[in-house]
């Protein structure tokens, strides 16, 4: 991956440190402490009140000394190896503002009862670790600080009861505003009781082309209807959804829009097109599609439309093994998605974000096979697009366009590259600075419009002349801790 490879020569640079060339081995394995799931303290046990911040400050003086603390919740990716894992102990993490510490015990329960996001209160020693986190000889060695949680006082760890997220202004990071929800595909889901009467809808005579407006109900749709003919009256009557009822692989709306399209007396219900005066009606071209080869979990990389083409991508997918596929493009173009089964039917056709922002999709099948993943444009313009198949555990992953001078934020983990693009001429000079919370410094790598590194830098990139116009790529890595979470500011001259 040439993610490490920058790292070493960032290493070899000196920019993080004088530290030895040589490759530290992992094995032989110092013994880990034991992980326990539930940890038990006297009932009754009382820690010292402390903010998160005042503890990262100095963790040493609270340093095998039990605290009380609160935080959000949120979770830290599952470690899963074939044989010989080494599991780090801390397996979660608390968040307050700016301040993050990583965080373990009561790791099953948690994980299954409460949600991301919630404000909780909590009692724990604090704890120096060091020990290898990894698969077998591949794991590395890892020096931190960390909260062994023995006590939830708030939420209680008796409670059983469902856990609301908090609704107030998250400290951890949003999603940003380019990276659309994921949509998943898995096994069916059940529809809920539709409960309340299906409302009617008139639609007036005086237009030849009416749109249904957005109804907000128990039983919400929103949907387009398009007739050709003017007529007296449209009634439209969605089908309720009732209980069992499933959505398969394929996406539908469950709610369907049936019009009474039956003639006035004296009028024929032959539909007639209906064009403006003085104007020509066109059809969109139909687009090329273009077999671009095969994809494997975790490939990264920019390709180029040419004018009114679609890409097909092949994609081997292992069931249980699921991969998100997230594509952006230049500012200009308005991608889509599409996922295909192996016999070539549309399982899935998203469009969801505007021009210039990550289009995702999750992609969770149960059946072994080759999949294609169909990347069109809907104006059918050329121009430069970026594709990467990720997950939570690791490799590149398009965070969308940044703009001069607006700040964006992500956390980024020790296995993941964050990729920002942006547009530029030649002869202007960029600037970009970044903090995080940790005060860790990031990497961070500079590629022109042709893929070719142009410097790497240690947390800022100060006064640098371009000298291509183009779709520019900024890659943040993060290379000593575990977790970061960072604001990152771009600007042109």
């Amino acid at each position: 991956m040439k993610k490490y490879a920058f790292l070493f020569l960032f290493l070899l640079s000196g920019l993080i440190g004088c530290q030895s060339g040589e490759k530290p081995t992992p094995t032989p394995f110092p013994t880990a402490p034991a992980l326990g799931t539930m940890p038990v303290v006297p009932v009754g046990a009382k820690g010292i009140p402390v903010s998160l911040a005042d503890l990262l400050a100095n963790p040493e003086f609270f340093e095998g000394t039990l605290v009380e603390v609160t935080g959000v919740y949120g979770r830290q990716p599952r470690l899963v190896c074939g044989q010989d894992p080494h599991a780090s102990p801390a397996t979660w993490t608390l968040q307050d503002g700016e301040s993050l510490i990583q965080a373990g015990g009561f790791d099953d329960p948690l994980y299954e009862l409460f949600p991301v996001g919630l404000t909780m209160t909590v009692l724990g020693k604090v704890v120096h670790w060091q020990g290898p986190v990894g698969c077998g000889k591949q794991a590395v060695p890892k020096d931190f600080w960390y909260l062994d949680v023995t006590h939830l006082i708030n939420p209680s760890q008796l409670a059983r009861v469902t856990l609301t997220p908090f609704l107030g202004e998250e400290p951890a990071v949003e999603p940003t505003p380019q990276e659309a929800p994921i949509q998943e595909i898995g096994p069916p889901i059940v529809a809920p009781t539709a409960v309340s009467a299906a409302p009617t809808v008139l639609i007036p005579t005086d237009f030849a082309v009416p749109v249904l407006p957005t109804v907000t109900s128990s039983n919400e749709f929103t949907g387009t209807l398009v007739t050709t003919t003017p007529i007296n009256q449209i009634t439209v009557t969605p089908n309720v959804v009732t209980t069992g009822t499933t959505i398969g692989a394929t996406p539908s709306l469950a709610v369907s829009l049936t019009p009474s399209l039956t003639p006035r007396p004296g009028t024929t219900s032959t539909p007639t097109a209906t064009v403006p005066p003085n104007s020509t009606a066109t059809t969109a071209p139909k687009p090329t599609f273009v077999d671009r080869g095969s994809m494997n979990y975790y490939d990264a990389f920019s390709d180029k439309f040419g004018a009114n083409e679609a890409h097909n991508w092949t994609v081997f997918l292992e069931a249980g093994l699921p991969i998100t596929v997230s594509v952006v493009a230049e500012p200009e173009i308005d991608l889509g998605l599409r996922m295909l089964s192996p016999t070539g039917a549309v399982l899935v056709d998203r469009n969801q974000v505007p021009a210039g922002q990550v289009e995702s999709l999750r992609l969770d099948v149960t059946v072994d096979d080759d999949y294609v993943i169909q990347v069109y444009t809907l104006g059918g313009q050329s121009g430069r697009y970026y594709i990467s198949l990720w997950n939570e555990t690791g490799d590149y992953r398009p965070m969308g366009t940044l703009q001069s001078g607006v700040a964006r934020s992500g956390t980024v983990n020790d296995v993941t590259t964050h990729v920002w693009f942006f547009k530029a001429e030649a002869g202007q000079t960029i600037n970009v600075q970044t903090t995080s919370a940790s005060g860790s410094d990031l990497l961070l790598l500079l590629l022109n419009p042709n893929d070719e590194l142009l410097t790497y830098q240690s947390k800022t990139i100060s006064n640098f002349r371009l000298e291509d116009s183009g779709w520019f790529a900024l890659e943040v890595e993060e290379y000593l801790l575990t977790l970061n979470t960072y604001q990152l500011t771009m600007t042109l001259q």
